[in-house]
C-alpha cells in the first residue's frame, strides 16, 4: 500500500488509505477505541468523499474470511461493476402476508433488458462495460428453491420474507398459549396467543404476541420483528421492527421502525430506533422520565455493549477456547456494526420522530446529533421539524 493516499481523521483515532485508481479504501481503527463511534466514522467518510462500495467490501471480506483487527488496515470500500437487477413479479404482499404454504410460488424473476455491467468507484463515479450472466439463484434464500421457469418456490410453510437485496426466504414458526417465568430460546418465528410474563427469551425469528408483555426486565431479544398489544416494565430488543398499542416503563430497542397503532402511547422508559418512531401520545401529566431516540443500528450496538461487559466480567473464569470464541463473536458484531454505519452513507434514509396527537413536557427527543427537551404540551409534533 506504499502508493496509497493516506488520510487521518481530526480525532486521530482512524486512518484511511485510498488506492491510486480510487477503487479501494482501507480503514484502520486505532486500538485505543473501545466501541466505534458511528458519528465520528460517518463524519470522516463524508469528509473524504467516499460514497460507494461499502457492501462490495463487506462481501469480499466475508469471502476471504478477513477479520477486522485494531491497528490493521481493513477493506472498507471497493468499487466494482455489477449486473442490473432482474424484474420481480411477487405473489405475496411483503407487508401483510403472514403465512404461505409449502410448494407455493412466491415470485417470478424476469431478466433485465440491460445487458451491460454498470459500476462505480468508491467516490461514486460511474464505470461501464463488459457482459454478465443472469443468475436468478442469487435471489433464492432460506427454505426456498428455484425452478426452471425462474420461479422461487417455498420448501416449507411459514412467513415469506424479502430483504433489501431482494432475496426471498421463508421463516418457520412455533406457537405457545402463554409463557410465564421461563428462560427459553427459539430458532423460529414465535407466536404467543396469550401473555408473556416474567420471562427471558432469545428468538431467532419474528415474535407476535396476541396479549401483553409484562415484567420481562431481563429482556426479550428478537432477531426479527416484534408485534404485541401492551408492554409493562419490560425490555424488548429487536433487530427488525416493533409494533405495539401501549408501553409503560418499557425499554424498546429496534434496528428498524418503532410504530404505535391507533390510540398508542409510551409513558416512562425509552425507545431507540434505527429508522423512525411514531406514537399517538408520549409522556403524561406527571412528567414521567420518557425518551425517544433515532440512532444507527441500536440493536447491534446493544449486543456489542453486552458482549463487552460479559468479556470484562467473566473472562478470567473462562477457558482459553471459550474466550476466543466469545471474542470472535464480538469481532463479528463489530464488523456488522461497521457495515451498518457505511450502509447509512450509501443508502441514506430520512429519520424522524412523529407524535401524532400530543407530547407532554419533560420528554426528551434525539435524532442522530439533534436533540430537544420538550418544555410544554405540543400537538401533532414531528422532530426534527424540517
Amino acid at each position: 500500500m506504499a502508493d496509497n493516499r493516506i488520510i487521518i481523521n481530526k480525532q486521530r483515532s482512524m486512518e484511511l488509505q485510498i488506492s491510486p485508481d480510487n477503487n479501494y479504501a482501507w480503514l484502520t481503527i486505532f486500538n485505543e477505541i473501545e466501541i466505534i463511534d458511528e458519528n465520528e466514522l460517518i463524519e470522516f467518510l463524508n469528509m473524504v468523499g467516499i460514497r460507494y462500495g461499502f457492501e462490495n467490501a463487506t462481501e469480499e471480506n466475508v469471502d476471504r474470511k478477513k477479520v477486522k483487527k485494531r491497528d490493521v488496515p481493513f477493506l472498507i470500500a471497493k468499487g466494482s461493476a455489477f449486473p442490473p437487477k432482474p424484474k420481480f413479479e411477487l405473489f405475496f404482499d411483503p407487508e401483510n402476508t403472514d403465512k404461505i404454504e409449502s410448494n407455493q410460488v412466491l415470485a417470478r424473476l424476469v431478466e433485465s433488458e440491460e445487458k451491460v455491467l454498470i459500476g462505480k468507484n468508491i467516490f461514486g463515479e460511474e464505470i461501464t462495460g463488459g457482459d454478465y450472466k443472469f443468475t436468478p439463484e442469487l435471489y433464492c434464500g432460506e427454505n426456498c428453491q428455484i425452478n426452471g421457469n425462474n420461479e422461487i418456490i417455498s420448501k416449507i410453510s411459514g412467513k415469506p420474507l424479502i430483504d433489501v437485496d431482494k432475496i426471498i426466504s421463508v421463516q418457520a414458526e412455533t406457537v405457545f398459549d402463554s409463557i410465564i417465568d421461563k428462560k427459553l430460546t427459539f430458532e423460529s418465528d414465535l407466536i404467543v396467543n396469550g401473555e408473556i410474563n416474567g420471562a427471558r427469551l432469545m428468538i431467532n425469528g419474528n415474535l407476535t404476541v396476541y396479549g401483553d408483555i409484562v415484567n420481562c426486565s431481563d429482556g426479550i431479544y428478537v432477531n426479527g420483528d416484534v408485534k404485541f398489544f401492551s408492554g409493562d416494565h419490560s425490555t424488548i430488543i429487536s433487530s427488525g421492527k416493533i409494533n405495539f398499542d401501549k408501553c409503560k416503563f418499557c425499554n424498546l430497542i429496534a434496528d428498524k421502525e418503532i410504530i404505535g397503532n391507533d390510540d398508542s402511547s409510551i409513558v416512562g422508559g425509552f425507545a431507540i430506533s434505527g429508522e423512525q418512531i411514531e406514537v399517538d401520545v408520549l409522556g403524561n401529566d406527571y412528567r414521567e422520565l420518557t425518551s425517544l431516540e433515532i440512532a444507527i443500528a441500536p440493536y447491534l450496538k446493544e449486543q456489542i455493549t453486552l458482549m463487552s461487559h460479559q468479556l470484562k466480567s467473566i473472562s478470567s473464569e473462562m477457558k482459553p477456547k471459550e474466550l476466543e470464541i466469545l471474542r470472535e463473536q464480538k469481532q463479528e458484531m463489530e464488523d456488522k456494526f461497521l457495515h451498518k454505519i457505511t450502509q447509512s452513507l450509501s443508502k441514506p434514509k430520512p429519520h424522524s420522530i412523529l407524535i401524532r396527537e400530543k407530547v407532554f413536557p419533560g420528554v426528551f427527543l434525539r435524532v442522530m446529533n439533534k436533540s430537544q427537551k420538550i418544555d410544554k404540551l405540543l400537538h401533532s409534533y414531528r422532530f426534527p421539524e424540517n
